[in-house]
């Protein structure tokens, strides 16, 4: 009985440290005990999800992969092809839905927790997980999910009919096309939303407790099928 006990001991402790690296990519982060294989889980205040073993937060991530897959895809190719959804099209709709889902995003990782580097243990309150959050991804974040080149798009429409209907020279011309330049740069800003697909991997591998050996297959995978996208689209 001791054997077994001590068995059992040694494959919860064993468990433990493959979610911890899973858990944020390879960042190095463990997890105690705590919260895995339905023991006792950090509890923190209302409408703070917990990282693993939230089911809302589960969904969320999915629902995010799906949309970074399609960003990842689609951006490159409208920028190299000069290609945009027609107004009041389906994808034109659905485009600006995913803009306003990954700013929704920006909101729920104020609330979601955090497993500390210091102490392994899931950080749920909100202060500590804002000051966490504004010093990491926050940036990058909001720089990716801000539709920027809606705003722009409205200027450089305008220049184009000027140009188009002669109104004014080369000075204009020049102007116009720097505003397409512009333009351009502020829709690449959405690629790096591809950058919250190594967070939202290392949550669903934590809460599907799945191999590391498998994600970082994955994102190799991946990686290979994106570059080799882009670099067709050039």
């Amino acid at each position: 009985l001791l054997s077994r006990g001590l068995g059992d001991v040694y494959k919860r402790q064993e468990t433990n440290s493959e979610i911890g690296s899973l858990l944020e990519g390879k960042s190095g982060i463990n997890i105690t005990p705590m919260g895995v294989g339905g023991e006792a889980v950090a509890r923190g205040p209302r409408y703070v999800l917990h990282p693993i073993h939230s089911t809302f937060r589960r969904n969320w991530d999915l629902s995010l992969a799906v949309l970074i897959f399609y960003n990842t895809l689609l951006v490159p190719y409208r920028i190299a092809y000069d290609v945009d959804a027609a107004e009041g099209s389906f994808w034109y709709v659905f485009d600006y839905f995913a803009d306003a889902l990954f700013m929704v995003d920006v909101a729920l990782n104020f609330r979601t927790g955090y497993v500390d580097n210091d102490t392994s243990e899931v950080v749920m309150a909100p202060p500590r997980i804002a000051k966490q959050y504004a010093k990491t991804w926050l940036l990058l974040d909001i720089a990716s999910a801000f539709p920027f080149s809606d705003v722009i798009e409205p200027f450089y429409r305008g220049g184009e009919e000027e140009a188009d209907s002669g109104s004014f020279g080369n000075d204009g011309i020049q102007r116009v096309n720097k505003l397409l330049r512009v333009l351009k740069t502020f829709r690449l800003l959405r690629v790096l939303r591809v950058l919250r697909l190594n967070r939202i991997l290392g949550r669903m591998g934590a809460s599907f407790h799945i191999k590391y050996s498998v994600i970082s297959i994955v994102k190799f995978a991946f990686g290979v099928f994106v570059l080799a996208h882009w670099i067709a689209c050039l």
